[in-house]
This record gives C-alpha cells, structure tokens and sequence, in this order.
C-alpha cells in the first residue's frame, strides 16, 4: 500500500544534510500535495553551555535563523502549501512535539546537523526523532 502525505515537516539548522532533506520534503509535498512545514529551532543548549554570554548566544541565533528563513523562503516559495516556523528550545524535543500537535504524518530530516560531534554515526536530533516521533521518517543523507 502507498501512503499519501498530507502534513509533512522538515526541521532544518543550515547544514548541508538540511538543505538536502528540504528538497527531498519539497519534493514528496508536491507529489502528495501535501501542506509543508519547514521548521526551525532556536537551540537553547547553545544559552546554557555559556550562560555568561548568553546574550551573544541568542543574538547569534536570531541572526542564523534570518539566514536560514531567507535560504528556505527561496526554496519553497515555488510551493504555495508551505509555510515556515521558527521556535526556542531543545531541538530533538520540539521537532517530536509539533510533529505530534500539528498530525505531521512525515518528517524528512537529515541524516546529521550542523555540529561536528553529531556527525559521528546519525546525529543525536535526528536519532532521538527516529525513536520518538509518532509518524513516518525519511531520514536523508
């Protein structure tokens, strides 16, 4: 049997493997023509490493989410179904949380983020997501 998407979410944090999972996203969302949510979260593990420059910290998030939301604006302007979200917290728990309040039925995430450490084996976002989230996982690398 072939299922067919309806919401579809791809969280992304500007690496490489991001950029290729929203492709992928956008892609299955126009075969599907599924609602897209490409979403983007503020990492407030960065705050609490450095609590004495946490101000710089979230300073240098917003701008990186700026980047970011214009990077993937360019990409899915071409698909009227999607929207992008911006949200602060611990990425692998908030991706798993609104995937799970907003009926996501896939998420396409890459195979490893931003963060050197994480790219050792599958990174820690997308492991914990393939063991939590209540819906399909496209992992892509």
């Amino acid at each position: 049997m072939i299922k067919q998407y309806k919401n579809i979410l791809v969280p992304v944090d500007g690496s490489k493997e991001s950029e290729d999972a929203l492709e992928e996203g956008l892609r299955i969302a126009e075969r599907n023509s599924a609602k897209l949510t490409v979403i983007y979260v503020r990492d407030v593990n960065q705050t609490i490493q450095n609590p004495y420059g946490a101000d710089l910290v979230f300073e240098d998030l917003n701008e990186e989410e700026k980047l970011i939301k214009s990077n993937v604006e360019k990409v899915i302007k071409r698909y009227k179904e999607s929207n992008f979200v911006s949200m602060t917290g611990y990425p692998k728990h908030t991706i798993t949380k609104y995937a799970k309040d907003k009926n996501i039925d896939l998420i396409v995430i890459g195979a490893t983020g931003k963060n050197s450490f994480e790219r050792i084996l599958v990174g820690s976002v997308t492991s914990y997501v393939l063991n939590h989230a209540h819906c399909n996982l496209l992992i892509v690398r």
